[in-house]
Protein backbone atom coordinates (compact mmCIF):
# COMPACT_ATOMS: atom_id res chain seq x y z
CA UNK A 1 0.00 0.00 0.00
CA UNK A 2 2.90 2.80 0.71
CA UNK A 3 4.34 2.16 -2.48
CA UNK A 4 0.91 2.62 -4.23
CA UNK A 5 1.24 5.61 -2.43
CA UNK A 6 4.66 6.51 -2.90
CA UNK A 7 4.15 5.76 -7.03
CA UNK A 8 1.19 8.00 -7.00
CA UNK A 9 2.60 10.69 -5.43
CA UNK A 10 5.02 10.42 -7.72
CA UNK A 11 3.27 11.14 -10.69
CA UNK A 12 1.27 13.53 -9.70
CA UNK A 13 4.15 15.50 -8.46
CA UNK A 14 5.73 15.26 -11.84
CA UNK A 15 2.56 17.46 -13.61
CA UNK A 16 3.46 20.21 -10.40
CA UNK A 17 6.52 22.32 -12.70
CA UNK A 18 4.30 22.64 -16.26
CA UNK A 19 1.82 23.80 -14.18
CA UNK A 20 3.58 26.57 -11.76
CA UNK A 21 4.23 27.72 -15.55
CA UNK A 22 0.61 27.42 -17.06
CA UNK A 23 -0.50 29.69 -13.52
CA UNK A 24 2.59 32.45 -13.67
CA UNK A 25 2.17 32.84 -17.20
CA UNK A 26 -1.32 32.77 -17.99
CA UNK A 27 -2.88 33.85 -14.43
CA UNK A 28 -0.68 35.55 -12.48
CA UNK A 29 0.53 37.96 -15.51
CA UNK A 30 4.18 36.51 -15.92
CA UNK A 31 5.90 37.78 -18.96
CA UNK A 32 9.51 35.51 -19.72
CA UNK A 33 12.15 37.54 -21.00
CA UNK A 34 13.05 37.68 -24.65
CA UNK A 35 16.46 37.19 -25.86
CA UNK A 36 18.42 40.10 -27.05
CA UNK A 37 16.17 42.68 -25.47
CA UNK A 38 19.18 44.27 -23.76
CA UNK A 39 18.84 45.83 -20.12
CA UNK A 40 15.58 44.81 -18.02
CA UNK A 41 14.34 46.52 -15.67
CA UNK A 42 14.12 45.98 -12.28
CA UNK A 43 10.13 46.68 -12.15
CA UNK A 44 9.16 43.39 -14.68
CA UNK A 45 11.65 41.43 -12.71
CA UNK A 46 9.77 41.89 -8.82
CA UNK A 47 6.33 41.35 -10.91
CA UNK A 48 7.83 38.18 -12.48
CA UNK A 49 9.08 37.21 -9.00
CA UNK A 50 5.66 37.87 -7.76
CA UNK A 51 4.18 35.87 -9.99
CA UNK A 52 5.87 33.12 -9.80
CA UNK A 53 5.36 33.30 -5.83
CA UNK A 54 1.77 33.32 -6.63
CA UNK A 55 2.05 30.18 -8.80
CA UNK A 56 4.06 28.15 -6.39
CA UNK A 57 1.60 29.13 -3.69
CA UNK A 58 -1.60 27.82 -5.57
CA UNK A 59 0.16 24.93 -6.33
CA UNK A 60 1.28 23.61 -2.82
CA UNK A 61 -1.57 25.57 -1.42
CA UNK A 62 -4.56 24.07 -3.64
CA UNK A 63 -3.47 20.31 -3.44
CA UNK A 64 -2.54 20.38 0.65
CA UNK A 65 -6.31 21.60 1.03
CA UNK A 66 -7.39 18.53 -0.75
CA UNK A 67 -5.33 16.15 1.26
CA UNK A 68 -6.27 18.29 4.45
CA UNK A 69 -10.35 17.54 3.32
CA UNK A 70 -9.48 14.21 2.49
CA UNK A 71 -7.67 13.20 5.68
CA UNK A 72 -10.34 14.54 7.93
CA UNK A 73 -13.01 12.28 6.62
CA UNK A 74 -10.44 9.75 8.55
CA UNK A 75 -11.98 10.75 11.36
CA UNK A 76 -15.68 9.42 10.79
CA UNK A 77 -14.14 6.34 9.28
CA UNK A 78 -11.54 5.39 11.73
CA UNK A 79 -13.40 4.11 14.68
CA UNK A 80 -15.47 2.43 12.76
CA UNK A 81 -13.06 0.44 10.58
CA UNK A 82 -10.69 -0.17 14.01
CA UNK A 83 -13.73 -1.81 15.73
CA UNK A 84 -14.28 -3.68 12.27
CA UNK A 85 -10.53 -5.38 12.70
CA UNK A 86 -11.34 -5.85 16.07
CA UNK A 87 -14.62 -7.80 15.74
CA UNK A 88 -12.77 -9.99 13.02
CA UNK A 89 -9.74 -10.57 14.83
CA UNK A 90 -11.93 -12.02 17.82
CA UNK A 91 -14.08 -14.02 15.67
CA UNK A 92 -10.88 -15.71 14.33
CA UNK A 93 -9.34 -16.02 17.46
CA UNK A 94 -12.70 -18.26 18.50
CA UNK A 95 -13.16 -19.94 14.85
CA UNK A 96 -9.59 -21.21 15.17
CA UNK A 97 -10.02 -23.85 18.12
CA UNK A 98 -13.31 -25.51 16.02
CA UNK A 99 -11.29 -25.29 13.02
CA UNK A 100 -8.58 -27.47 14.33
CA UNK A 101 -10.90 -29.36 15.94
CA UNK A 102 -12.59 -29.96 12.66
CA UNK A 103 -9.20 -30.46 10.95
CA UNK A 104 -8.10 -32.98 13.36
CA UNK A 105 -11.43 -35.19 12.49
CA UNK A 106 -11.10 -35.14 9.14
CA UNK A 107 -7.65 -35.76 9.30
CA UNK A 108 -8.79 -39.68 11.05
CA UNK A 109 -10.07 -40.43 7.80
CA UNK A 110 -7.92 -43.31 6.02
CA UNK A 111 -7.84 -42.16 2.07
CA UNK A 112 -8.66 -38.46 2.64
CA UNK A 113 -5.89 -38.15 4.93
CA UNK A 114 -3.68 -35.93 2.69
CA UNK A 115 -6.12 -33.89 1.12
CA UNK A 116 -8.35 -32.94 4.86
CA UNK A 117 -4.49 -32.07 6.17
CA UNK A 118 -4.07 -29.63 2.92
CA UNK A 119 -7.62 -28.10 3.20
CA UNK A 120 -6.91 -27.64 6.89
CA UNK A 121 -3.30 -26.06 6.47
CA UNK A 122 -4.98 -23.39 3.89
CA UNK A 123 -8.18 -22.66 6.33
CA UNK A 124 -5.14 -21.69 8.87
CA UNK A 125 -3.66 -19.62 6.55
CA UNK A 126 -6.59 -17.19 6.00
CA UNK A 127 -7.52 -16.83 9.45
Amino acid sequence: MYALDRSFESVLASFAPPVVGFLAEHVFGYTPLSYGAGVNSAGRDWANAAALAKALYMAIAIPMLLCCCIYSLLYWTYPRDRERAKMDTLVASELEPIEMERCHRAGGHAGRKDAARDRCRLRRGRV
